[in-house]
């Protein structure tokens, strides 16, 4: 499959932050948090923000707490968004953001990056194992892995497509 990840249209939530759902669940504490801004901020300026506005206000938030810049957290969500609708378009599917194999696969690739920025390699390798029980879903993980050091200009190792790839073969059989 040759398609570019960055060619795939957005899915979910509006156009003026088609990551917002993606930000709600990374962020989760940080999305509470502005949800409470929200509500100060109409009751002293008389305006309502959209939940749009609170995804960008919570990568403020965990870069703040992280001390992370803005614009890592908002990678790592539009890694993510893209990462799942690859796999949509791939595998001709529709993930259920609310389901456990989603989530896992979301957690995986925020961790996957944290690993990359802090040096750290995966201590036990499965890249045989999925390479030879899902080599489609490998394959995947491989573009997707691909993708991703593009971006951020690092080597992800096999040992962490492998891993990827186990996220993806759940995906694919949790529809």
């Amino acid at each position: 499959d040759h398609r570019d990840l960055h060619s795939f249209p957005t899915r979910r939530s509006s156009d003026l932050n088609p990551l917002t759902s993606d930000i709600r669940l990374l962020f989760a504490d940080e999305y509470e948090v502005a949800k409470k801004a929200r509500k100060i901020i109409k009751r002293r300026l008389g305006y309502e923000i959209t939940d749009d506005e609170i995804g960008y206000i919570s990568l403020h938030i965990h870069a703040a707490l992280s001390s992370q810049p803005p614009g890592r957290s908002l990678q790592v969500a539009s890694i993510i968004h893209q990462t799942v609708i690859y796999v949509e378009e791939t595998f001709n599917i529709v993930i259920d953001e609310d389901s456990i194999a989603y989530i896992r696969l979301v957690n995986h690739i925020k961790f996957l990056v944290v690993r990359l920025d802090r040096k750290e390699d995966v201590q036990v390798s499965m890249t045989a194992y999925t390479k030879e029980k899902f080599p489609v879903s490998y394959a995947v993980a491989r573009r997707v892995a691909d993708y991703i050091e593009k971006l951020i200009l690092e080597k992800i190792s096999d040992e962490e497509v492998g891993y990827l790839a186990i996220h993806i073969e759940r995906i694919r059989h949790s529809v």
